[in-house]
């Protein structure tokens, strides 16, 4: 699978960006699931938007703990981890997590 070239738009750790940048820019995309992706190929991004506790949820920035249906992408994102294949992580502005990036001004 691999992931899309990168982007000269979107710059990692360096500014917040809509979904519709992400989706424009094609570093992830599906414009509306977490996981781009399918079962075949594996996964090749998600969007944390939003961490549940009562699914145990967890973002340790290294590791994710992260719940998605089959058909939200999640049979890609079992994929990937069998094979070992590397996931993009884009998080949101909106999440309540130490390691989301700062909100848009």
């Amino acid at each position: 699978v691999g992931h899309p070239p990168p982007s000269t738009k979107i710059i990692e750790g360096k500014d917040s960006y809509s979904r519709a940048d992400l989706f424009t820019t094609r570093v992830h995309r599906c414009d509306r699931r977490g996981v781009c992706g399918n079962i075949e190929n594996g996964a090749e991004s998600i969007v944390v938007s939003r961490q549940d506790e009562a699914l145990r949820e967890e973002d340790g920035l290294q590791w994710l703990k992260y719940t998605s249906s089959r058909r939200q992408g999640g049979g890609g994102f079992a994929t990937s981890y069998k094979k070992y294949q590397p996931i993009r992580v884009f998080r949101s502005s909106y999440l309540n997590n130490m390691y989301a990036p700062p909100p848009r001004p």
